[in-house]
């Protein structure tokens, strides 16, 4: 067990240490990093709408001292100023679908492993990913329904 130990400046050359089990001191347990989960994968997107992408990473090899619970999704978008936001808490797979995006925005992604001692470092974030604009999936749908037209 770790522990922080509290230590006084008595004289200016001198320290004196108070034992973790001094009862005028609250002491806290630093927790072992070893514990943690180690940090998954980049993820990576497999697709992308006006408003979601489907994101895939890898699995991390070292799960810490416990199973894993799950992992939590973060995105940060420049052009929404709002920081990194958490998106989903206890996904089960190594893949998410993020929903209600804006349409035409900028976004960034990270994954972080969970188990019962807390979570892991951040995942590399994800490359710039711009959700589709409203026109053109209009003309997606348009160009498909000219195509099935055609083919009639």
């Amino acid at each position: 067990m770790m522990y922080f130990i509290l230590c006084l400046f008595v004289i200016w050359h001198s320290i004196e240490c108070l034992a973790p089990r001094n009862p005028n001191v609250i002491f806290h347990r630093a927790p072992d990093p070893s514990t943690f989960p180690k940090p998954p994968g980049q993820p990576i997107a497999l697709n992308v709408t006006e408003t979601s992408v489907t994101l895939q990473w890898q699995r991390s090899t070292n799960m810490g001292a416990s199973p894993l619970i799950g992992y939590r999704v973060e995105y940060y978008s420049s052009d929404l100023q709002s920081g990194w936001v958490v998106t989903a808490h206890h996904v089960a797979t190594e893949s998410h679908v993020v929903h209600n995006l804006r349409p035409d925005t900028h976004y960034q992604f990270l994954v972080r492993a969970e188990n019962s001692h807390g979570l892991s470092l951040p995942s590399p974030s994800s490359k710039v990913i711009k959700t589709l604009g409203k026109c053109r999936h209009a003309s997606s749908h348009l160009v498909r329904w000219m195509e099935w037209l055609n083919m009639s």
